[in-house]
């Protein structure tokens, strides 16, 4: 059930892909229905941009959704208090308290986080200090709010397990990080674990949601638009960069020919967090697409867009490499096969479908999203 008290929201993470959304979506539900009192955003200046300079950028540039640019701009900004700091700060309380009353019923949530997909050291020393030590610290801060709190983590946080997932995960909790792909999935299940105890200790209202791999948008236009070219869109960018070079040497590239990948629209997960956010009855949520798609047809359809056609998929990696197939297993096989060769899960989407309405479910359209990525040159800065 749905708490419709009046309410304030604290969002971590929001000039990220999913965190802007997920913005987006709660200054729609604002401007409509009265129910939010204030959005506090999490942010922090990054080269010669302030924290505000950052999130103006967001609500005003050719990308920024429709909807968003039909909503009066005062309209906007009477809902928006800006909280200049890093969730790693340690003064972080007090910039919190110096912004937000402690009488006002809130809710966090926490996009904020690297996606590194690495497993390596220097990872582990990513995801430790961004992920696992910033969530504990923004929770420490917040020690004084009467707040629930909403963690955005990873439907990979299973680690590698087979078949059917629901939303429950607790039985994969505790696993060893052998587990786990990398650090990234292991610090998201073990903060996972660690939220629903630290929140029942308190006797504190907690909600877990995972999106899977996170896409372009499909709903609102303008479509297809992402500011992040990884995971997909990373392993395409491989031969899109031969392509510019001009190198048409067939590739053999070791992809199961019986994986899947679970594939989102970023404003589809943004839309589901901002409709079950406070819905006390939604304790873990799969943000996840209805199926997950073939990875050697996806891959497929996306290079055949930009048109690229020298590859070809196998189902090992070869032993006579060529130098171009040497620089793609030193590099690339590296942080995408443990998900090209390994994960072939579908997901239960029964409460999700109960959440939000047949229309929202569009699947993701491979072939637009691959020549979105093309038309910005794979450049995340030009976004």
């Amino acid at each position: 059930m749905k708490n419709k008290v009046k309410h304030s929201i604290l969002l971590t993470g929001v000039t990220g892909l999913v965190g802007s959304h997920i913005l987006f979506e709660l200054l729609r539900k604002a401007t409509l229905n009265g129910e939010i009192f204030k959005i506090y955003l999490l942010t922090r200046g990054k080269g010669n941009k302030t924290g505000k300079e950052r999130i103006e950028k967001l609500l005003q540039n050719p990308y920024t959704p429709d909807f968003i640019k039909n909503i009066c701009q005062k309209n906007i900004e009477s809902f928006i208090e800006y909280i200049y700091a890093d969730i790693n700060d340690a003064d972080l309380t007090d910039k919190i308290q110096s912004k937000v009353s402690s009488t006002e019923r809130l809710y966090v949530i926490h996009s904020a986080g690297s996606v590194n997909l690495f497993n390596t050291s220097d990872a582990e020393k990513d995801v430790l200090h961004n992920n696992y030590n910033g969530t504990h610290n923004l929770i420490r801060s917040l020690k004084n709010y009467d707040y629930k709190f909403i963690f955005i983590s990873t439907a990979f946080s299973s680690g590698k397990v087979d078949g059917a997932l629901t939303s429950d995960y607790r039985k994969f909790y505790d696993n060893s990080c052998d587990a786990f792909r990398n650090p990234y999935e292991h610090y998201k299940n073990k903060l996972e674990n660690e939220i629903i105890n630290l929140c029942g200790s308190q006797n504190r209202p907690y909600q877990i949601l995972r999106p899977s791999v996170v896409c372009g948008r499909m709903l609102e236009t303008p479509l297809y638009y992402t500011t992040k070219f990884d995971v997909i869109y990373g392993w395409t960018k491989f031969f899109w960069s031969l392509k510019q070079r001009g190198v048409n040497e067939t590739v053999r590239v070791r992809v199961g020919s019986e994986t899947r990948l679970n594939i989102v629209a970023v404003d589809y997960i943004a839309k589901v967090v901002s409709e079950v956010y406070n819905d006390d009855s939604v304790e873990f949520l799969n943000i996840v697409s209805e199926r997950s798609d073939s990875n050697r047809c996806f891959y497929k359809t996306m290079l055949n867009a930009m048109g690229i056609d020298n590859f070809i998929f196998v189902d090992d990696i070869p032993a006579d490499q060529t130098m171009v197939e040497r620089t793609y297993y030193k590099l690339y096989d590296k942080v995408y096969g443990p998900y090209n060769n390994s994960i072939s899960n579908e997901y239960d989407t029964a409460h999700l479908k109960s959440v939000i309405p047949d229309s929202m479910r569009t699947p993701p359209d491979y072939g637009q999203l691959a020549v979105f990525a093309m038309n910005h040159n794979f450049e995340e800065a030009s976004l």
